[in-house]
C-alpha cells in the first residue's frame, strides 16, 4: 500500500527525532539499575537506539516511532544497504549528543 508523499517541516522532523530519542532512553531504562559506569551506560543507551533502527529496517519499511506517531514517511523507497548505512549513521549522531 503506497501512501501519497508530502513534505514535512523542520518541527516534524525535529519532533520525530526527539520521539526517537525518547523510545531509545525509555528502553535503556533497566540499565540504571545495574552497577554500570557512564561509559557503559551511554554505549548501552546508543545500542538501543541502533537496535529500534534495526527493528524499523525489518519490520516497518524503516519508519520508526516517531514517523509512525507524526504519520510521516520516506520520499523515496531505499534499498537496504541505504537503510542500514542511514541507521548506522543516524545512531552515530545520537551518541554524540549522549556522549
Amino acid at each position: 500500500m503506497s501512501q501519497a508523499y508530502r513534505s514535512t517541516t523542520p518541527v516534524e522532523k525535529l519532533l520525530n527525532s526527539a520521539i526517537n530519542a525518547l523510545v531509545a532512553l525509555a528502553l535503556s531504562v533497566p540499565a540504571l539499575f545495574l552497577s554500570l559506569s557512564l561509559v557503559q551506560l551511554k554505549l548501552i543507551i546508543v545500542t538501543v537506539f541502533f537496535l529500534e533502527n534495526l527493528e524499523a529496517i525489518l519490520f516497518h519499511n524503516y519508519q520508526l516511532p516517531g514517523m509512525r506517531i507524526l504519520g510521516t514517511r520516506w520520499k523515496a523507497r531505499y534499498s537496504t544497504s541505504q537503510q542500514l548505512v542511514h541507521a548506522i549513521l543516524y545512531s552515530a549522531s545520537f551518541s554524540s549528543e549522549v556522549v
